[in-house]
């Protein structure tokens, strides 16, 4: 496993010259996510009823039908880019093109979520330690097309078997970036974020191709 400076270079050879797309996307992303929670697609009434309305319901199920898959989307991003391929916005929008990859993009980030969730009803620790080994998921997801989203999730945790701690202080690295980012008034997280997405990508691709066999010379 390279380290974390190696990881972090590389994430930075792969952002020369993408700084902007790597800003535009993180940048939409979070305005979509915003922009669904509170301005939902339907006309929002006033009212003080106690019960809850099909309204009520509506706005976080839209919310997540729609973020799940620009999520997964916004990794595949980082993907490409990591590993210099040629990479466009639209591809951010790649699991809305197939209803197939669109039901695996939003079953993959339900189950994820859902997993961490049921076990962090037993301690919070146990839900930290399961959501590192479910992390690869959604590289798997783009990765493999063919991939089912349990088969992934599956993957996922065999993967991270012995580099949870390792990604947990990769990401741990970041915490002065952070709090740069947040001394900005957050204005520093639209180049911060693409910065950990970028090393985060790096990371799996790393992991991948340690658990890849090596092609035998002949």
């Amino acid at each position: 496993m390279k380290t974390r400076r190696q990881l972090k270079q590389e994430a930075r050879n792969a952002l020369k010259g993408n700084w902007g797309l790597g800003v535009a996307i993180t940048l939409f992303v979070f305005i979509a996510s915003v922009f669904l929670e509170f301005f939902p697609p339907y006309s929002t009434e006033v009212h003080y009823e106690v019960q809850t309305t099909w309204k009520d319901l509506a706005s976080p199920l839209w919310l997540y039908l729609v973020v799940s898959a620009l999520t997964i989307g916004e990794v595949k991003v980082f993907l490409q880019l990591s590993r210099y391929e040629r990479t466009r916005f639209s591809d951010i929008f790649t699991f809305f093109t197939s209803g197939r990859q669109y039901f695996r993009a939003v079953g993959a980030y339900f189950f994820t979520i859902l997993y961490t969730l049921l076990w962090s009803l037993l301690l919070i620790i146990p839900g930290i330690i399961k959501a590192y080994s479910y992390s690869m998921t959604y590289y798997l997801i783009n990765d493999d097309p063919n991939l089912s989203i349990h088969q992934a999730i599956t993957k996922s945790r065999q993967m991270m078997d012995g580099h949870k701690w390792k990604y947990f202080v990769l990401q741990l690295s970041f915490i002065g970036w952070a709090l740069l980012g947040i001394l900005t008034l957050g204005i520093g997280f639209l180049w911060i974020a693409p910065y950990m997405s970028a090393t985060s990508a790096q990371f799996y691709l790393n992991l991948r191709n340690q658990a890849e066999p090596a092609p035998v010379q002949e």
